[in-house]
């Protein structure tokens, strides 16, 4: 198939992409800015298309021609979401696009949390349109969950409830189970998957404690405000966690900062917890823990720079 992929530069396509790949589909990539397109086309992308998604005519460039799509929003985007998914929604129609795979959230039900009713709405002009459609809702990433600096400093910044416990899940498994919808096709049309990976859900002082077991140190949790903890982030090396494209404009960042102090009462108030027997069929085996992925990104280097 023809897949066209949005976000192309963002983690959760970086994961995506080399997997569809390897399953033999042809990827149109749809990124916001230049400067990265040699980086994509080195994963294996047939085509880089650099477009705004909050254009009509870019997205209707992207998906002239393309089998199958797999979306996601890019996080800077937010503001836009319902407009973008609109436009998708409504070019895929009239382009004849087969298969509509959108990766969404957990619990888009929650309607304090801004970008929920986003995705929630979008995910209902989907649900009513004559597409063939399948919707993943992720619960958070582990990816963003240890700053590789946690290892050296012993202290793990934590923004949002830090004393309630949430599900959380490796970005490789979405990706994996993205993969296998793509694949499949027929077999996941109509389906909405939540995707939940082990344990059932963890609170920050036992994500610290998992931390120290694997580094052989004492780490403990550290609150701090949503803006400190993307300081921090931005700090890091390697991909951002979040998508600066569209902060430049003032709604974009406007809304950005509603979305964290949302998120910050939220979670603060509230266990945020799903199931990992949907994730655990579409892969064939376990999903991966949190010790897994705590295990994939330390090396003992990591604690000593």
């Amino acid at each position: 198939m023809k897949v066209l992929v949005t976000a192309a530069n963002g983690n959760v396509a970086r994961q995506v992409i080399p997997l569809l790949v390897a399953d033999g589909h042809r990827i149109r990539a749809i990124r916001g800015r230049p400067g990265s397109e040699a980086e994509l086309l080195a994963t294996g992308v047939a085509e880089v298309m650099i477009g705004d998604i909050r254009n009509a005519d870019d997205i209707a460039r992207a998906v002239e021609g393309v089998d199958a799509i797999f979306h996601v929003c890019p996080g800077g985007l937010a503001y836009w979401e319902r407009d973008i998914g609109g436009e998708i929604i409504f070019q895929a129609e009239r382009h004849g696009v087969g298969h509509v795979v959108f990766s969404t959230l957990l619990h888009p039900i929650i309607s304090d949390l801004l970008q929920h009713a986003s995705k929630r709405d979008v995910e209902e002009m989907l649900v009513s349109s004559r597409l063939k459609w399948t919707i993943l809702q992720p619960c958070d990433y582990m990816q963003t969950l240890v700053p590789p600096s946690t290892f050296r400093t012993g202290e793990l910044p934590v923004a949002y409830g830090h004393e309630q416990r949430h599900s959380v899940v490796d970005l490789r498994d979405v990706a994996e189970a993205a993969a296998r919808v793509l694949r499949e096709g027929e077999a996941h049309h109509y389906a909405r998957y939540e995707l939940c990976g082990r344990p059932q859900s963890i609170d920050a002082s036992e994500l610290a404690q998992v931390i120290s077991e694997v580094c052989g140190r004492l780490v403990v949790a550290k609150p701090v405000t949503g803006p400190e903890f993307m300081r921090i982030w931005a700090a890091e090396d390697g991909p951002p966690i979040g998508s600066a494209h569209g902060l430049d404009d003032p709604a974009g960042r406007a809304f950005a900062r509603e979305v964290l102090v949302a998120i910050e009462r939220w979670y603060g108030a509230h266990v945020y917890m799903g199931n990992s027997n949907v994730l655990r069929w579409l892969l064939g085996r376990e999903p991966r823990s949190v010790e897994d992925y705590v295990r994939s990104i330390y090396r003992p280097e990591l604690a000593e720079s």
